[in-house]
């Protein structure tokens, strides 16, 4: 049964070899081929569709040779724990990591908190401050608007003159 399914397994991977083989030589095609012989040959969707096929043919194959060892007891309790081991590893480096993060941190913070108590304490004592910084655009623009508003104020008072009719 073993051997009927590395041969499987075989002529799978060389057909999938074949079909990517064949789907490479599709997508780069000769420059001297004319386009009739390129319309001519296997379009690549066919390729592909052939391809998809094998891939999931191999996965199928790979899922019956883990589903048979997982049958074999001894192996399926030896793989499990082997699995652990990686994921308690991959745990563990995880938490070392994080714990020379919260030390590194533990270092830093106190340092930062001292600084900002001494830049509260600066502004917080009055001469931090300095006076209001005066723009020069803000100050002609407010003086513009101030000169239109009187500008408008003197046509209104043409309102009230007598003109003599001619």
């Amino acid at each position: 049964m073993q051997t009927d399914q590395s041969q499987n397994l075989t002529q799978f991977v060389e057909d999938l070899s074949k079909q990517l083989h064949g789907c490479l030589e599709k997508i780069l095609v000769d420059p001297t081929q004319s386009r009739d012989e390129i319309e001519d040959s296997k379009s690549l969707d066919e390729q592909l569709v052939e391809i998809k096929s094998t891939v999931l043919n191999l996965e199928r194959n790979f899922k019956e040779i883990r589903l048979q060892a997982l049958s074999n007891r001894p192996l399926a309790v030896q793989e499990s724990v082997e699995l652990l081991k990686r994921d308690i590893e991959l745990k563990k480096s995880t938490i070392e990591k994080y714990s020379t993060k919260l030390e590194q941190w533990d270092q830093e913070l106190p340092v930062l908190e001292e600084k900002s108590r001494q830049v509260l304490k600066h502004r917080t004592d009055g001469k931090d401050f300095d006076k209001p910084v005066k723009h020069e655009f803000l100050e002609k623009k407010k003086k513009q608007q101030q000169n239109n508003n009187e500008e408008e104020d003197d046509d209104d008072d043409d309102d009230d003159a007598e003109f003599e009719e001619v």
